[in-house]
């Protein structure tokens, strides 16, 4: 035998693959499966593993094809039979694609699915050519199953597959039809038989039966896959004969059960119970008789069974994970019901009435102990769950899922329209208002006791000691929001600040830990090589990391923390950012561009920066080699608007801060698995920081000079300046609206001379330019203002037609195009300032009319809401129009 290789094994699919071409189906299988056959002679060592999965994969969904086309061509028996291996076949290789962790593969498991669902569809519609006795009503329903749940699991991660969408309504129609002429029951239904083959396997208790545990397995997928393609009526039929089918999910999900004393690997069957169970609490009707059942089986004391899996290091993360989102549906469903409750109390039954359905105490320790975690998902749904704790209004979570729909009419109270609301007699509005009133005065007492609850229960040191023992710099930012969140919670609106003890206490007893407090001769004597590990470190960069969510929350906390509360503030973070830490740095850096952000503490950070000084605060940050570091120092700068002239008016300080700018840009390839895994967006802070700095230094001559001879960074060899921000613009790039406002900032500063500006200020005034810089210069000195004339602005206008026309050779205005699409009032100002801009210089306005900014502008007119806008926008389309043949 000829060495096997897998080049050899190619050009047999290859073969294969022309004879198909010619409709030789009979040679095709052949070339196909002596593949398939000759992989086991393939030469091991020299070949990747995952490789050769893929190729059989591949042969195999090619004979699937084959065999699909010869049942089209000519249906019967003999054909028909020989789709059963087809399924097994391919079956057996979904098993070892599955141990791939690449999203490559996932092209081919789309073909390999579909065709065994398309398999399973044709042998159930054609089953009268088969054998009676080789499917009767059992196997018949068990294919209809299959066919859906491979559909199902094909549309998990190719949700455009339009082929797959039109085939599973073809098979539900079809299913329907096939169940009604071999007089199935209704209750031998395909979800109805998944529950029978979990009841029957569990009453007959054979645990041993490794055939038994593929059943249980097999049937949760199916049960998991029509919950979420109709939870209607699936929950409907979860609740059937006492609601036998939640029960049996109940028991497997917490593993309570007998069948599994002899499986090995219950993890997974766990984990798919308990995702059934979650994906039917979009069912009110189902929920409240699952808390019913949860209390019976763990008498009444369900939130401290789930305290203690989320505490234990014996269960999975994934178990963990399920087990805290069916606990947000429970909050959720509690706080719905209280609400509902509430709105309908009357008078002296309010007082009465007005208790929670959820145990505090339980649910600031489960959300404390996710918290601390070891499991960055575990934390990230611990984060999860405490925001669904506070939230005020429930229906705003679930009316924010990806899947809003599945919600069923959760509220009993109808909200009236707005239209309604108006045409109500005096009476029933005063009615309505008077309610409405005090579910909401529920609500925001509700998630107030909770806040203050979970900040007395450990809960608020938990949540900063996890931000700050964190490298990722994601999980930082989200647990900083989060814990401003929380004390806006505990804040009390009703009284200021000086009068509402709550929230005084639990702020001075957090800042009030002397034992932690650095003195000034301390700070010279502490070694630099500081750790996370260091107690000293941490106990600083929690109290700096507070204090940053309290000015990005409320900045009147904030500032009365920093000013009142916080003594040591500036020797703190002074040792912060002396720590050569990278996290504690970049800990320091946020609190920097938060109290920069503070007019009542602005003078207080620019102190401790000290622009003034060649070797400040603000060196150091900037200079870090960490990306995260830098780009809060460079918000400071952005913020502090670089004042000191010390600063602004020289060159190579200017130079330096756009290289930061430029270096912030650039995108990040080590990003945080948070970001990626936590389906919680894309994280922009870095870069949102670089846009935000350049958006300043973008009026400074010297640096628009830099950016139009296509600066690119020292010593680098990337995109430039303009074509990065042009990449930013792209709508696959779905940055935030800050940082499209900031683009749109920048590109009309790039587009206007600081004399036109000068000059557009006084428009309409009593004054002129002229008149003013006379004025002004009255108070200098002869040398002064010979001074200022020397170092007078070198932006000509031959400067400016130079610039507009190198930002239409790098296509901005198409990146301005694509800032339009969901832009803000604000920003759609700022990009029409800049297309009108570029259009005032004539050359470029063939190219921008390629580039679609007329279009763009004829689309405008229906959107258009400001005085300002319209004039813009007639503005730039005059101009454009120009342009255009009559």
């Amino acid at each position: 035998m000829n060495q096997i290789t897998i080049s050899s094994l190619e050009d047999a699919k290859a073969e294969g693959n022309a004879e198909f071409q010619r409709g030789n189906l009979d040679n095709a299988i052949e070339k196909y499966q002596a593949a398939i056959r000759n992989i086991t002679y393939l030469q091991k060592p020299t070949t990747k593993k995952n490789e050769v999965i893929v190729l059989e994969a591949t042969l195999v969904a090619n004979v699937a094809m084959c065999r699909l086309k010869q049942c089209e061509l000519k249906c019967n028996a003999p054909t028909l039979q020989l789709l059963f291996g087809v399924i097994q076949d391919i079956t057996s290789v979904c098993n070892d694609l599955d141990k791939l962790t690449t999203s490559e593969t996932n092209a081919l498991r789309s073909k390999l699915l579909y065709r065994r669902s398309k398999s399973r569809h044709t042998l159930a519609m054609n089953h009268t050519m088969l054998q009676a006795t080789s499917i009767g009503n059992t196997e018949l329903i068990q294919l209809c199953a299959g066919a859906q749940t491979d559909l199902q699991c094909l549309l998990s991660f190719d949700s455009t597959n339009k082929t797959a969408k039109a085939l599973l309504q073809r098979l539900k129609v079809d299913a329907m039809t096939m169940i009604k002429e071999n007089g199935i029951s209704s209750s031998s239904s395909p979800l109805g038989s998944a529950l029978n083959n979990l009841l029957d396997i569990s009453n007959a208790n054979e645990s041993n039966s490794v055939e038994n545990s593929k059943i249980i397995l097999q049937s949760l997928k199916f049960v998991h896959a029509s919950i979420l393609d109709d939870v209607t009526n699936a929950a409907h039929e979860l609740l059937k004969e006492d609601m036998r089918g939640g029960k049996i999910l109940v028991d497997i999900g917490f593993g309570q059960h007998a069948l599994f004393l002899g499986i090995d690997d219950k993890d997974e069957l766990h984990v798919l119970a308990l995702q059934c169970i979650v994906s039917s609490c979009a069912s009110p009707e189902f929920t409240a008789l699952l808390i019913t059942i949860l209390n019976v089986n763990f008498g009444g004391e369900f939130e401290k069974k789930l305290f203690g899996i989320v505490s234990s290091r014996s269960y999975s993360p994934n178990f963990i994970n399920v087990a805290l989102s069916l606990q947000i549906r429970l909050i959720l469903h509690s706080h719905v019901i209280e609400d509902d409750r509430n709105y309908n109390l009357d008078g002296t039954d309010l007082k009465r009435g007005r208790d929670t359905l959820v145990n505090r105490d339980n649910q600031a320790c489960i959300c404390a102990a996710a918290l601390k975690s070891r499991c960055e998902q575990c934390r990230l749904m611990g984060l999860n769950l405490l925001s669904a704790w506070l939230e005020e209004n429930p229906l705003n979570i679930m009316n924010a899922g990806d899947r809003d729909d599945n919600w069923i009419a959760y509220t009993k109270v109808k909200e009236p329209l707005e239209d309604q609301v108006r045409q109500m007699a005096a009476r029933d509005l005063s009615e309505y208002r008077k309610r409405s009133a005090q579910r909401n005065s529920w609500r925001i007492e509700r998630s107030r006791k909770n806040a203050i609850q979970f900040c007395v229960s450990g809960g608020l040191s938990a949540l900063v000691s996890s931000a700050v023992k964190s490298n990722q710099s994601f999980w930082r930012r989200e647990c900083t929001l989060s814990a401003g969140r929380l004390m806006n919670y505990v804040r009390d609106d009703t009284t200021n600040l000086f009068g509402d003890e709550f929230t005084k206490n639990i702020l001075t007893e957090f800042f009030a830990e002397r034992e932690h407090r650095l003195t000034i001769e301390e700070v010279g004597t502490e070694d630099t090589e500081t750790t996370n590990g260091d107690v000293e470190l941490i106990g600083c960069m929690k109290r700096c990391l507070f204090a940053t969510s309290l000015l990005l929350a409320n900045g009147e906390m904030g500032a009365w923390i920093v000013k009142e509360i916080w003594i040591s503030a500036r020797i703190e973070w002074e040792y912060i950012v002396s720590s050569k830490n990278y996290a504690a740095m970049s800990v320091a850096s946020e609190f920097a561009s938060a109290a920069a952000g503070q007019k009542e503490i602005r003078p207080w950070i620019s102190s401790c920066v000290d622009t003034t000084s060649a070797d400040g605060a603000w060196r150091t940050l900037l200079s870090c080699d960490d990306r995260e570091v830098r780009s809060g120092m460079a918000s400071v700068m952005a913020k502090l608007g670089l004042a000191d002239k010390s600063v602004s008016s020289n060159e190579s300080e200017l130079v330096a801060l756009l290289e930061v700018a430029v270096g912030l840009l650039e995108e990040d390839e080590e990003k945080d698995s948070f970001a990626k895994d936590a389906s919680v967006g894309t994280y922009h802070a870095p870069t949102e920081r670089g846009v935000e700095l350049l958006s300043y230094l973008s009026t400074k001559t010297l640096v628009k000079d830099e950016i139009a001879h296509n600066y690119r960074g020292a010593g680098c060899e990337s995109l430039c300046i303009l074509e990065k921000l042009g990449n930013l613009a792209d709508p696959k790039s779905k940055v935030s609206a800050a940082i499209k406002f900031s683009l749109a900032n920048i590109f009309a500063s790039l587009a206007v001379t600081i004399d036109t500006l000068h000059r557009e200020a006084f428009e309409g005034k009593e004054i002129t330019p002229e008149q003013y810089d006379d004025l002004q210069a009255m108070g200098k000195t002869a040398e002064e203002r010979k001074m200022e004339k020397f170092k007078g602005d070198t932006d000509t206008p031959d400067a400016l037609a130079s610039r507009i026309n190198v930002m239409a050779n790098h296509n901005i205005p198409r990146a301005l195009v694509n800032l339009l699409q969901d832009a803000s009032d604000p920003t759609s100002e700022q990009i029409l300032i800049a297309l009108s801009r570029m259009a005032c210089e004539q050359g470029v306005r063939g190219s921008m009319i390629q580039q679609g900014c007329l279009s763009a502008c004829i689309k405008m007119v229906k959107v258009v809401s400001t005085t300002l806008t319209v004039f813009l926008y007639f503005q730039t389309h005059l101009r454009l129009l120009i342009m255009c043949p009559p």
